[in-house]
């Protein structure tokens, strides 16, 4: 039986980056978000930019572009809501941030970016979740430090992906007794 590896998925390389990216991402949550010197309100804003640092890593056929936009538009518009003390409905400001990410999205898609409308519901319906859930779960879901745990684990799931990615490709090259 011939091995044949899947170039879909991204290779061991690509990983290993992406788990760089997203450790640097937690460290600077960690370190700048409450008790840092940022209050909380900018954690989905911080989280967008290490989605883009992971997007921009996998170019035009990573499939993070979609999440990467829904949550950088929505983390810019939680900060100028707070940061600028703007006076308007705060759902209806986040609902405006996903259209405009949704609009952006579709953009791309036309240049030949990886975007899906799948991918910006589902990172709506993953937000707004984070988001609703909070009032009840403050205590975890309210802190820097939960997020950049988090995206501590999704590092650590990065690298053994790779690992598993590099060991199968040298088992591909070998061959297979039958």
């Amino acid at each position: 039986m011939e091995h044949r590896r899947d170039d879909t998925f991204p290779g061991a390389a690509l990983r290993v980056r992406r788990a760089g990216v997203l450790a640097a991402g937690a460290a600077a949550i960690a370190l700048l978000v409450r008790p840092g010197p940022l209050p909380f309100t900018w954690t989905p804003l911080l989280l967008g930019a290490v989605y883009l640092g992971i997007g921009a890593l996998g170019g035009r056929r990573d499939g993070y572009w979609s999440a990467a936009l829904v949550v950088t538009c929505w983390g810019a518009t939680v900060v100028a809501i707070s940061e600028l003390e703007l006076s308007v409905r705060t759902g209806g400001a986040y609902m405006v941030a996903v259209g405009l990410a949704a609009l952006a999205a579709g953009a791309l898609q036309r240049r030949g970016v990886a975007v899906s409308l799948t991918g910006v519901g589902m990172a709506t319906v993953a937000a707004g979740l984070f988001y609703a859930l909070d009032r009840y779960w403050a205590g975890v879901l309210g802190k820097g430090r939960t997020y950049a745990g988090l995206l501590v684990l999704w590092s650590v799931l990065e690298l053994v992906q790779a690992y598993r990615h590099a060991g199968s490709a040298r088992g591909a090259a070998e061959p297979v007794a039958s």
